[in-house]
């Protein structure tokens, strides 16, 4: 299987409500490799504020997702299961190198 290594970004935002969204309190941290212990992102120091926004979200998507058959959910559950198997390497951070 021939696989390439996506680009990462510099930093990361928190994904709540189908969109990115910088945290409440505008903190960051280091994400690092657990390979080396380099860092690889930065990600949000997300605190209250930010789980909230996000609880808010999943609440108002509750009632969409509730009335989605079966067969979209198993379909759109597939696609996130072959994406992961697709992406394994990245996901576990495998050295590639």
């Amino acid at each position: 299987m021939s696989y390439k290594i996506p680009q990462l970004k510099d930093q990361y935002e928190n994904f709540i409500g189908g969109r990115w969204v910088a945290p409440a309190g505008g903190d960051y941290m280091d994400s690092l490799s657990p390979i080396n212990g380099e860092v690889y992102a930065r990600v949000p120091r997300s605190q209250k504020e930010d789980v909230d926004l996000a609880l808010d979200a999943a609440h108002e998507a509750k009632e969409a997702w509730a009335k989605t058959s079966v067969a979209e959910r198993s379909a759109l559950l597939l696609g996130i299961a072959d994406r992961i198997e697709q992406n394994l390497e990245v996901l576990a951070q495998v050295d590639l190198g």
